[in-house]
């Protein structure tokens, strides 16, 4: 017996010089596929479809990068913003339909919205539109996106949420003091952090489909109350604490990369302002913190002579709508959320393509 479990591990456990040689050969080989099968055009087509388990920058970087590829160029909408914005919606392809139906023909809407988006992941995701596409970019902004310090920037550059490249975000790293990852310019081995923290979808990439559709509004839990509330309020009143102070680095970040897409010249950018739950202003987000982002925000749009949307303004989400500051859960509410959008943008898009039929 004890001959048999000495030859069971030698077997199991040692190596010669040939089976190195052979198992060396095979990590090559693999790597070498990878390297060459794993491209920017590969994941534009296959990390779309994500499943809900995915971290949402997952799909986001499919959606960015099949825009960065896409060869026709149809008239466009860009959703950019984080959960709150993500959660007033109803999915895609129902605002497309939307949108189609009020304009009185065909628009495509790309959905880019990311939990927790800061202003330099805006900025990489808008990054990826080349020129020649002509449409909306219809950004959420709320006191959120002003409270990021650049230590943030380098939580994020560790969390690697996106898989791409964008040299304005370099830019950006730069100005906010530090150096961007070094690239070999293989695609496989630059996003590697990024591949393997996909690891759980590597079936549904390889497959381009997803078993369910992705997170929208939905009944996925009761309104929170007492103490899990008062948790989450306090949560969300630490995470403004540095807004004072974050409030102009990260407008400028945001300025910059707002004009860029201008200057491309056939997009134009609208601003919505974030769902706030009207309970919990005050509570969650201080009423002074509020007051400045809205004053900032509308002397910004002015100046720039961009659109800004308020909903909250006008009494669009109620309280029973909210799960807590910022995200709804009734499906009636963001159908109405979505309508109301919608019937601000069309005007807009017509406006677009009046302007290309007099060129």
């Amino acid at each position: 017996m004890r001959a048999f479990w000495h030859e069971f591990r030698r077997g199991a456990f040692g190596t010669t010089r040939g089976s190195l040689v052979g198992i060396l050969a095979v990590a090559a080989l693999w790597f070498l596929l990878a390297s060459i099968l794993v491209t920017p055009r590969f994941m534009a087509s296959h990390a779309s479809p994500c499943t809900e388990h995915a971290e949402h920058g997952a799909r986001a970087t499919g959606r960015a990068l099949a825009l960065r590829h896409a060869e026709a160029r149809p008239l466009t909408v860009l959703l950019i913003g984080a959960s709150g914005f993500r959660m007033a919606l109803t999915p895609p392809g129902e605002v497309e339909a939307l949108v189609a139906g009020k304009l009185g023909r065909s628009v495509e809407v790309v959905d880019l919205t990311v939990g927790g988006l800061t202003v330099w992941e805006s900025t990489a995701l808008l990054d990826q539109v080349p020129d020649g596409f002509c449409g909306l970019v219809v950004h959420a902004v709320g006191p959120g996106l002003l409270a990021y310090e650049a230590k943030d920037l380098a939580n994020r550059e560790e969390a690697v949420r996106f898989g791409f490249d964008s040299p304005a975000r370099d830019d950006e790293l730069r100005r906010a003091g530090y150096e961007p990852r070094d690239r070999t310019g293989v695609y496989f081995l630059d996003h590697l952090p990024f591949l393997v923290s996909l690891r759980r979808e590597w079936p549904c990439l390889v497959r381009g489909e997803t078993d369910s559709p992705p997170q929208r509004c939905k009944p996925w839990r009761q309104p929170m109350e007492g103490d899990e509330l008062e948790a989450r309020c306090a949560m969300v009143r630490e995470r403004l604490s540095d807004y004072s102070w974050s409030r102009d680095p990260c407008l400028s970040v945001f300025d910059r990369s707002v004009a860029r897409v201008r200057a491309r010249g056939r997009l134009e950018v609208v601003l919505v302002d974030s769902p706030r739950n009207p309970r919990l202003e005050g509570r969650a987000q201080p009423r002074a913190v509020i007051d400045d982002y809205l004053t900032i925000m509308r002397r910004f749009a002015a100046e720039r002579s961009l659109t800004f949307l308020e909903p909250n303004a006008a009494g669009l989400l109620h309280v029973g709508d909210f799960v807590d500051e910022c995200h709804i859960q009734e499906i009636d509410a963001a159908r109405r959320y979505t309508t109301w959008l919608a019937d601000r943008i069309v005007p807009l898009l017509r406006e677009m393509i009046d302007e290309e039929t007099r060129r």
